[in-house]
């Protein structure tokens, strides 16, 4: 058997680290593709016992997994009351965002 050299160890130390960070790339890539995902259908590969994907937690239209999103998103963003304009104690979304209001009855 043939003794390796520190030189030798350095350069297979070397190239075993270039594979690893090619493999991080490659992985960054493709969460970075998946998380770009918007109004699109793709199939994924659910592995191990169980999922924790549930039809309405994933936006309607939308399929991971064989399973197809329910969850409709609604779009306050044309709201435009501000607490002044809604009674005291009671709430709001307005523009995504939930406010209480602040009218005397």
């Amino acid at each position: 058997m043939k003794k390796t050299n520190k030189k030798e160890k350095i350069i297979v130390i070397a190239i075993v680290g270039i594979i690893l960070l090619a493999a991080i790339i490659v992985a960054v890539v493709q969460v970075t593709n998946n998380n770009n995902v918007e109004n699109s259908e793709y199939e994924a590969t659910i592995t191990g016992a169980g999922s924790s994907l549930i039809a309405s937690y994933i936006k309607a239209g939308v399929r991971i997994g064989g399973i197809t999103g329910t969850l409709e998103v609604l779009d306050t963003s044309d709201a435009n009351a501000t607490a002044e304009d809604i009674l005291q104690g009671k709430t709001a979304y307005v523009d995504g965002k939930k406010i209480t209001g602040t009218m005397q009855p």
